[in-house]
């Protein structure tokens, strides 16, 4: 009876004097273990020496880069080894692990080929290695073996050494240490032999896996708050927004040795995800760092509008060169990363508008402790382009580490990305702690703002909000005209009737339905600035982008609430038909932010007196 071997190997993973575990499988709850045998003769001659000539393996449907199953035992996907399977190193070919029968009259040299052991593997590392080691245990089904192994990397070749026997001559193990990030596969490979004299050793079985550094360009963490840039000053404080974007997308860890062909396909062991969906993307140094993230194997999907397009835009040319400009594949997945302009919005009504950033580091055990940009949202009205540096007052905040805020944010950008129409959302506005979040467009005749001017009462503050017992209203718009902004115009005039305090800063407003409603028999409690400017008299080269109001008084049945809100929806008709985002924030850290940089522009450029210029092109606008 012809002996049959097989190989039990179990896997751990340690970095330093601790231990690491293999990296999740795609496939939860226990590995079965396999009943297969032993795939692959490292040499095709089964002595240990290279013959040069490769067997040809036998017809499969692994698909063209991978190698045929040796194990049940799921694995983590990974391009150059299919989920489940592992892979013979160059030298060595594949085969259905049974040894042929001999030939009639073969005699004692048929009964000893007979004999080989084989080996499979039961247990072995992910397809991706993170740790600095590797280990490997194994099992014969016959007694009596000593195990051999080797390690070989590339096209590199090495012989078989012995390797670790226990002391039953049927299991071992064998651990490699200090094993260094490459970008080639890694290849271990062991064959049993027979302790008898003179045996010849069995077939080989090899475990083809990635060993990759886990690294970033940078260390920077986005902590909760606003961030504002400064028009007016020096380019590294106009760039506050932009740099901030950067320096989170620089600070996602990723895979060091990777390239876009070799980074992992399953979702298990990909480093992080960003999720990015803006009006305009013009900037180099920003589409610069979006492309690095995916080549460390970032899964890095953008979504912008599509007034720009490779032609008129350098910076989105290169991200949509880098990362392709399709959402899906040929077979409907969606894709790692790509670059994908929205035809007349993804899901709203003409125009892709909302700025939404979203970051979250997963890089699986036992590098997991460099996860520290969690579930991430930043937020406002700032694109990434030379206006909302340069020309625009403009803000964005971030909301580091809420699950449910984080969950509400991808799962809209994952309606969004479908690209299939005009589609409304929920009429529910999601709370996640002191935040909640509205998507348009929403519900027919729902309105974000509206909703909460009407919450507004404006005598009963306590708690030393408001100004004397009254709330106030600080207000930062960057458009403000239509019947929308008529409707918002009367709301706010009503609360001003009622006694409110109410603070505005405007770029483009219409003058007889909003300005003049505003304006006309008021008293100090009413102020009504502008903000936008022109070096030329024709064209805007300085304003306020902001979507922006903070409340202090008495909100609901709060009568000492203090909050902010912001996004990127103006008070127009088109507010509540694009794609838009309001985020509401209940924090007295969040109601100071937004009325301390109100006070700042009111105080460093606005005029009391009316003004409307045409908005720029270039910089971000369609050209």
């Amino acid at each position: 009876m012809r002996a049959a071997i097989r190989l039990l190997v179990t896997v751990g993973l340690v970095c330093g004097a601790g231990s690491l575990a293999p990296l999740a499988s795609a496939t939860t709850g226990p590995a079965p273990q396999p009943t297969a045998t032993s795939t692959a003769d490292p040499t095709g001659s089964g002595d240990g020496t290279p013959t040069g000539t490769p067997s040809t393996p036998p017809p499969s449907t692994t698909p063209p880069g991978s190698t045929p199953p040796v194990s049940t035992a799921p694995a983590p996907s990974d391009p150059a080894t299919p989920s489940g399977t592992a892979s013979t190193s160059p030298t060595e070919s594949p085969s259905t692990g049974t040894e042929p029968s001999a030939p009639a009259g073969a005699g004692a040299a048929a009964r000893k080929r007979d004999a080989r052991p084989t080996v499979t593997f039961t247990h072995r590392p992910s397809n991706l290695v993170l740790g600095k080691v590797a280990g490997w245990s194994y099992r014969s089904d016959v007694p009596d073996v000593r195990f051999e192994c080797r390690m070989t990397t590339g096209s590199k070749t090495a012989p078989f050494g012995d390797c670790p026997t226990a002391d039953d001559h049927q299991t071992g193990s064998k651990t490699y240490r200090h094993l260094k990030g490459n970008a080639a596969v890694y290849h271990f490979a062991v064959r049993a032999v027979r302790t008898s004299p003179g045996s010849t050793p069995g077939r080989a079985v090899s475990d083809p896996f990635r060993r990759f550094t886990v690294s970033s360009p940078g260390t920077f963490v986005p902590h909760t708050g606003a961030s504002f840039n400064h028009v007016m000053g020096r380019q590294s404080s106009q760039r506050t927004n932009l740099t901030r974007i950067i320096k989170t997308v620089n600070g996602m860890p990723g895979y060091r040795e990777a390239t876009p062909s070799t980074c992992p396909t399953s979702a298990s062991v990909l480093p992080g995800t960003i999720r990015v969906s803006l009006y305009s993307l013009t900037d180099q140094a920003v589409a610069k760092a979006l492309v690095a993230a995916s080549r460390r194997c970032v899964s890095v999907q953008v979504l912008m509008n599509d007034h720009l397009n490779s032609k008129n835009d350098g910076a989105w040319s290169r991200l949509a060169g880098a990362l392709g400009s399709s959402v899906y594949h040929a077979d409907g997945r969606v894709r790692r990363s790509f670059a994908h302009r929205c035809h007349h919005a993804c899901r709203g009504g003409g125009v892709l508008h909302s700025k939404m950033y979203l970051f979250n580091s997963t890089v699986p055990a036992p590098q997991d402790a460099q996860n520290r940009i969690r579930r991430t949202v930043i937020t406002g009205s700032s694109n990434m382009t030379a206006n909302a540096a340069k020309v625009q007052w403009n803000d964005l905040y971030a909301v580091a580490n809420r699950r449910g805020l984080f969950n509400e944010f991808t799962h809209e950008f994952g309606l969004m990305r479908k690209d299939n129409g005009f589609h409304r959302n929920p009429s529910s506005a999601p709370t996640d702690g002191p935040y909640r979040v509205s998507f348009a467009p929403g519900p027919r005749g729902y309105d974000p703002y509206v909703s909460l001017l009407r919450s507004v009462h404006c005598s009963g503050a306590t708690g030393g909000s408001g100004i004397h017992g009254h709330t106030v209203i600080y207000i930062n718009m960057h458009a403000w005209f239509g019947t929308r902004g008529a409707a918002l115009a009367n709301r706010v005039r009503h609360l001003y009737n009622q006694g409110c305090y109410v603070r505005v800063l405007y770029s483009f407003m219409a003058y007889k339905s909003v300005y003049k409603k505003l304006v006309t028999h008021t008293n100090g409690r009413m102020v009504v600035r502008r903000t936008i400017f022109s070096s030329n008299g024709r064209t805007a080269t300085l304003y306020s982008h902001f979507k922006n109001i903070a409340i202090s008084g008495h909100v609901g049945s709060h009568t000492a609430r203090r909050m902010a809100v912001t996004g990127s929806n103006n008070w127009t008709n088109e507010g509540i038909n694009f794609d838009e985002v309001v985020l509401r924030i209940s924090t007295t850290s969040a109601y100071r932010s937004y009325r301390n940089q109100w006070i700042y522009i009111r105080n460093h450029k606005s005029s009391p007196v009316y003004a409307n210029y045409s908005e720029p092109t270039g910089g971000g606008r369609a050209p």
